[in-house]
């Protein structure tokens, strides 16, 4: 009877090359190290520019409390933090305070500001995410109402408050006043408070009237239109404003639509219009702006804007400033097809690590192609290098005159007997193997003859 020969398992199979694979992995490392440190810097440097996890916390540049921009702030909070982020909001003094503050400060990379704002090319760091919401200019007096179409040359004999400085109010204002030949600095009784102190001095009879830029949900705006006595100015002329300001829009409260009862306003009102932006530098990770937009559009499908269209905003209305790749991308195609199975920080790193995985394949293939051949690479190498090894001992032999001589090439080939007993051989190598066993063992037949041939001599 054969005897039975025992058969490796599979899982011995997968075992023995998983060890001969480690191996490799190992001669890999210390053989071809310059290759695994440019590897591993190239990841280092993908992972840096992709940047593919957001912090959890940031702020955002707002305008004065009590304003709608407070109000837009902290709908903008309550919906990133349904996604894990904390967003702070940081009172200024409306627009170009925020803007300096932006370019001024690099922990801070989004601001709230009104559209017109900047001039175009004169912030080459800054980028939008389009505008959210409407912000007319409320011309809000009492007295008489006044019907008439210049309401600077009949409000300029009065004391008329026209927002703190810097505030969004007063650089809108100014830009009206400029077509008609008029600056700011040449009316003596204007007033430079902040919303909330003209509010309340126009209701205290300290103001005639006061110009303020805010949007309808302001508290500042709806206590004002509760108030007993105080107009809403409709500007006749809106339509010829806007031909030359087109960052601008009319919008209009229609007639009773504050109050169906009483029929207020008794006639439409019409108004100038900016709208409020979101404007980043180029530090803001891509993930916060993506869900910033996903918020504007939230926002903007709901029905409770009283200017706005469903679905108006997000737009790309003030044209100055360049629109962000990632606003662009989602103006055109909409949000990420990721978001209908995953939640947002998932989607948001699955978009923004196919980048990094494309960049890891681009320089880690051709090493993950050598790396699984690397165990029989790097055993044909030491083969080879092991039959060169026995050539030369084999032609040393040959030429050798004296005993000393032979003992030397005797020793090396016991030197080298060791080492190839230490070369790590795949099956598919087994064949290449043996035969440099039968190549040594021949030399060291021959070998071996050679020294008894000098020492019979």
């Amino acid at each position: 009877m054969k005897p039975h020969r025992k058969t490796m398992s599979f899982m011995g199979y997968v075992v023995q090359g998983l060890l001969l694979e480690m191996k490799a992995w190992r001669v890999l490392v210390r053989n071809e190290w310059p290759l695994v440190v440019m590897f591993v810097v190239g990841v280092v440097i993908l992972v840096n520019q992709v940047k593919p996890f957001p912090p959890s916390e940031i702020s955002i540049l707002v305008g004065q409390q009590g304003s709608s921009y407070e109000a837009l702030a902290n709908r903008f909070a309550d919906y990133f933090k349904e996604h894990g982020i904390k967003l702070n909001a940081l009172y200024t003094e409306g627009t170009q305070d925020n803007l300096k503050s932006l370019i001024a400060q690099p922990n801070i990379n989004i601001a709230l500001t009104l559209a017109g704002s900047t001039e175009k090319g004169a912030y080459p760091e800054l980028m939008t995410l389009g505008s959210v919401q409407y912000e007319p200019l409320w011309l809000f007096y009492t007295g008489p109402v006044y019907k008439g179409d210049d309401p600077f040359a009949h409000f300029s004999a009065g004391r008329v408050a026209i927002g703190a400085p810097g505030s969004g109010t007063q650089h809108l204002l100014r830009e009206m006043l400029k077509l008609r030949g008029i600056t700011l600095e040449q009316q003596k009784n204007f007033r430079e408070f902040s919303h909330r102190q003209a509010a309340q001095a126009l209701l205290d009879g300290e103001l005639d009237a006061m110009v303020i830029v805010d949007g309808f949900t302001s508290p500042t705006i709806q206590h004002l239109l509760a108030a007993e006595g105080v107009h809403i100015y409709s500007f006749a002329l809106a339509p010829a404003y806007i031909k030359q300001l087109p960052y601008l829009d009319v919008v209009t409260i229609p007639r009773g639509s504050l109050n169906l009862e009483q029929i207020y306003p008794p006639e439409d009102v019409k108004m100038v219009s900016s709208s409020l932006t979101l404007l980043i530098d180029q530090g803001l990770h891509p993930a916060l702006q993506l869900l910033f937009l996903m918020a504007a559009d939230k926002f903007g499908d709901a029905r409770d804007q009283f200017f706005a269209r469903p679905d108006e905003f997000p737009a790309y209305k003030d044209q100055a400033l360049p629109l962000s790749p990632v606003a662009k991308q989602y103006f055109d195609e909409g949000p990420p097809v990721s978001l209908r199975y995953v939640p947002f920080w998932a989607a948001s790193f699955l978009n923004r690590m196919w980048l990094l995985v494309l960049g890891v394949v681009a320089v880690g293939y051709p090493l993950f192609r050598l790396t699984p051949n690397y165990r029989h690479t790097n055993s044909r190498i030491q083969i080879a290098s092991a039959y060169e090894d026995v050539r030369k001992l084999e032609q040393a032999a040959r030429t050798a005159t004296r005993q000393d001589q032979i003992d030397h090439i005797m020793s090396e080939l016991t030197n080298l007997e060791t080492e190839i007993d230490e070369i790590p051989v795949p099956t598919d190598t087994m064949s290449h193997y043996y035969s440099l066993w039968s190549a040594l063992n021949i030399v060291q037949k021959y070998t071996k003859d050679r020294s008894e041939t000098l020492s019979g001599s």
